[in-house]
């Protein structure tokens, strides 16, 4: 009769998931045969793993997916816990949480950067059972309990079919009639979990660094999960996902602010270079460029002086109101340069019985008034 009511009620939560995607069949207790089998959001592995199971670990099967049956429809005994921003829910006294949104996404993490579990959505109206409550950057978040209504997702590959639904019910609570005692169980590893759990969410809140957090992730790591009960082997398992996610978080910023110094001592180096180009090429411009000057013979302004004699040259070159020398030119119309400032090059030669020296131009350019 146990039996009978088992795989009515499971066929039963069922219907709000099969729709078209879900293939109904009688559900089974299913035992794990893989190391570990990962139980997803969606069917597929590209969906997010929601949950893990260990082998020999048992769950409920509920049918196949349609479209890709070699992934089933599960639900744990225990039954699995998700997030939900708080923002849309009113919690109550008694730790319930009422939805007041048409639509509460359901997420594997207490953050949006994780998708919603398939079909993972509470309407409005809905009551949640609250189990823990987390306060991070995009605001506070409620862990609940999932309902059955929302499906996780396990290859089938690695789940054999045990018998009736009831065989994978979980065992009385300790204490109860016909219980078995935890430490009869050997699960000591329990307790270090439950000892750890608020070291993790502490460093995690307060921003530990990477140091810390890395010793507590290896604490969690020497813990062997063979003392573990199934509930601590998924609370283990989430605690070890949440320090490395905020250990990659802690790495990402290590490095921004490690590049912007790097990108400040560039920005030095770089002004250091540039201010020695600069006065290297000053430098150079100093020594080649003033003696580019004394490539002329002389320099000066040119003078128009006519001869009614014509005995010497009427142009000439002075320099401070002074005579300096008769410019003497066949191949340039000196009149074109009359008052300019001009430098010249050619051959100086003496006037006879002037005293003074004339220049034959090859060369003449104009440098400028002053």
């Amino acid at each position: 009769m146990r039996v009978l009511i088992a795989a009515v009620t499971a066929l039963v939560l069922l219907a709000p998931v099969v729709g078209a995607e879900t293939e109904a069949s009688a559900s089974y207790a299913g035992e794990v045969t893989a190391t570990a089998l990962r139980l997803r959001a969606g069917p597929g592995e590209a969906y997010q793993q929601v949950s893990l199971l260990r082998k020999g670990e048992k769950l409920i099967v509920l049918g196949q997916h349609v479209h890709n049956p070699s992934w089933l429809i599960v639900e744990l005994p225990a039954g699995y816990k998700a997030w939900v921003t708080a923002t849309f829910v009113t919690e109550r006294p008694d730790g319930t949480g009422i939805v007041t949104v048409d639509r509460l996404l359901v997420r594997p993490r207490a953050t949006t950067r994780y998708h919603q579990l398939s079909g993972g959505t509470l309407a409005k109206d809905a009551q949640v059972k609250i189990v823990a409550r987390k306060k991070t950057e995009e605001g506070l978040w409620y862990e609940i309990e999932v309902p059955r209504s929302i499906p996780l997702f396990a290859h089938g590959d690695y789940i054999r079919n045990i018998g009736p639904a009831s065989l994978a019910e979980p065992a009385p609570a300790p204490g109860a009639k016909g219980a078995v005692p935890l430490a009869m169980k050997g699960f000591a590893g329990d307790i270090k979990v439950r000892q750890m759990e608020p070291l993790v969410r502490k460093a995690i809140d307060t921003n530990a660094g990477t140091v810390e957090l890395d010793k507590l992730r290896m604490s969690l790591e020497k813990i062997d999960r063979s003392t573990l009960s199934p509930d601590m082997r998924e609370k283990r398992f989430v605690l070890f996902s949440d320090l490395l996610h905020a250990q990659r978080e802690r790495s990402v910023e290590e490095i921004k602010v490690t590049k912007k110094g790097l990108e400040r001592e560039l920005q030095r180096e770089l002004s250091a270079i540039e201010a020695r180009y600069q006065r290297r090429l000053e430098e150079i411009r100093a020594k080649y460029e003033r003696p580019k000057r004394k490539l002329f013979t002389a320099t000066g302004i040119v003078k128009y002086n006519p001869d009614l004699f014509g005995k010497h040259p009427v142009f000439r070159l002075e320099e401070g109101g002074k005579m300096r020398y008769y410019l003497i030119a066949t191949a340039f119309d000196l009149h074109k340069f009359k008052g300019k400032r001009v430098g010249v090059s050619g051959l100086k030669d003496a006037e006879s019985g002037t005293g003074q020296y004339a220049i034959i131009v090859k060369r003449i350019e104009i440098l400028g008034d002053n």
